[in-house]
């Protein structure tokens, strides 16, 4: 020790320091082996601690087991005998049920005997009856089928005498038809070459009168003789669907045949369209004209001097951009700058018709 001491004193103060170090290192390593040698020995022992007592787990239960298989077999023992002998009870109580249903079944077939032999002499003297029977209804089927034909035969004939006569009327019938026949025809024939004759007349009328007409034509009814359908493509394709479609009333039906004078129709309508539209124009102007004559009698009543005028208001003065009148605002359609017309398609007629 007074050695070490000596040496220790020959140190730096470094060295002492990392000798401390070193020191206390080794100390720790020390240490730390002894902690991992003693917690594996605790490992070690605690490992040898859960097998013993998984045997003695296993041994008490073994012995448990044995014990519990002593005390469940002296129980199912006597189970067993309380069994056997409730067993030979219903064994024996069975045997007597079986004897009593043996006898009652035997004396059941007896009564079934009996019962089967009396049925079948039942049966037997039904079976003659109904041979009786069907003898005697064989006998009449017999004579009514004799009757029967003999009438057949009656009325054959008769049916053949009443054949031949119908067939000498039907001829007969037949002769005066084509006579009638060639006689109608003949009339129609006529009636058919007078109503073209009348057609061929009222075409030619129909054609002057289109060339009256053709002088009195606008020029632009002589360049758009007829007007746009107003029609949107949708509503003519549904026209054309429905133009398609066979009619079922009589009114479309009649309306179809005269389909070729649609464009006539169209400006037809035309001019029912255009005069209406004149009317109302003329009603406007009468309108305008009527306010125009009282705004003139106003204007000369107010330049006019006398006792009846001045007696009352005066419709020329005006206070306050105001005149102490009251003025009669008629309502006034304004004038079409340019000619509007409404037009009706016939066909758009014929799709709300059919």
């Amino acid at each position: 020790m007074p050695k070490k001491s000596k040496k220790a004193t020959k140190m730096t103060e470094e060295e002492q320091l990392l000798y401390m170090q070193q020191k206390m290192l080794e100390e720790e390593e020390r240490q730390k082996k002894k902690e991992d040698m003693l917690n594996q020995f605790l490992k070690d022992k605690l490992s040898k601690e859960e097998h013993n007592t998984r045997l003695n787990t296993l041994k008490l239960n073994e012995k448990w087991r044995t014990v519990m298989r002593e005390a469940k077999a002296a129980e199912l023992r006597k189970d067993i005998e309380i069994l056997s002998q409730t067993f030979e009870r219903i064994v024996d109580r069975k045997d007597g049920v079986i004897r009593a249903l043996t006898k009652d079944l035997e004396e059941a077939e007896e009564q079934y005997a009996t019962a089967l032999r009396n049925h079948i002499q039942n049966v037997d003297k039904l079976v003659d009856l109904q041979r009786s029977r069907l003898t005697i209804i064989e006998n009449e089927f017999e004579a009514e089928l004799a009757s029967l034909k003999e009438e057949f035969d009656a009325e054959r004939k008769q049916m053949i005498v009443q054949h031949e006569q119908e067939m000498t009327n039907l001829e007969d019938i037949m002769y005066a038809m084509d006579q009638i026949f060639g006689e109608v025809a003949n009339e129609a024939r006529q009636e058919f070459n007078s109503t073209r004759d009348d057609l061929k007349n009222k075409g030619e009328h129909v054609l002057k009168m289109a060339e009256m007409c053709r002088k009195l034509e606008t020029e632009e009814e002589k360049v758009l003789p007829f007007y746009a359908s107003s029609l949107t493509p949708e509503e003519e394709k549904k026209v054309e669907h429905l133009m398609m479609v066979k009619p079922c009333e009589e009114l479309a039906e009649a309306m179809m045949d005269y389909v070729t004078l649609e464009q006539f129709w169209k400006r037809y309508n035309k001019v029912q369209l255009d005069q209406i539209v004149l009317q109302k124009e003329k009603h406007t102007l009468l309108q305008e004209n009527r306010r125009l004559r009282q705004l003139l009698k106003q204007y000369l009543d107010g330049i006019s001097v006398n006792e009846e005028i001045l007696s009352n208001l005066n419709p020329l003065i005006v206070i306050n951009n105001k005149t102490n009148v009251k003025m009669n605002t008629p309502v006034i359609e304004p004038a079409a700058s340019k000619l509007v017309y409404n037009v009706t398609e016939a066909a758009h007629i014929i799709n709300h018709t059919v």
